[in-house]
């Protein structure tokens, strides 16, 4: 986290800032998951491995990576699960 994000989320913190709704994520059109990249969420989802989801989509297994990378940007997550976690929750897949 940057400093300038640190010391804006403990400003709020302090003025006791609370959100009046849920907010959902919802991509701009240029953070939308590709048709390709759906297909990747769908196998990490049903437990493949970068090797065999490469495997079963005829592509490498750096362009899974790369794929996996980009779904990480556009749905701000860290890791797998949380990928998958968000995709479903926003019905992305």
């Amino acid at each position: 986290m940057s400093a300038t994000i640190a010391s804006k989320s403990l400003q709020m913190m302090i003025s006791g800032y609370k959100p009046d709704k849920k907010i959902s994520f919802i991509p701009d059109s240029e953070d939308q998951l590709t048709k390709r990249e759906i297909e990747i969420l769908e196998q990490l989802a049903k437990g493949f491995r970068n090797q065999e989801i490469a495997d079963k989509l005829f592509i490498s297994r750096s362009t899974v990576k790369k794929h996996i990378e980009n779904i990480y940007a556009k749905l701000q997550v860290c890791n797998k699960l949380e990928a998958i976690r968000k995709a479903k929750d926003n019905n992305l897949i």
